[in-house]
């Protein structure tokens, strides 16, 4: 057997499970910009015209 293959643990360890954790990362990053851009301040002026409501 030899030592420079990696077995099928090392393969999943070290080679799939980073690359799915940056894919992942990677979508998370890309969804949370693209709700900040289609609406920035909408949430800020419903929380402050609720609060005032409520008093």
């Amino acid at each position: 057997m030899n030592p420079l293959v990696p077995n099928a643990y090392e393969l999943i360890v070290f080679y799939i499970l980073p690359v799915l954790f940056v894919v992942a990362l990677a979508v998370v990053i890309l969804v949370v910009l693209r709700n900040r851009k289609s609406a920035p301040l909408e949430f800020l002026s419903e929380d402050e015209n609720d609060s005032n409501e409520q008093q």
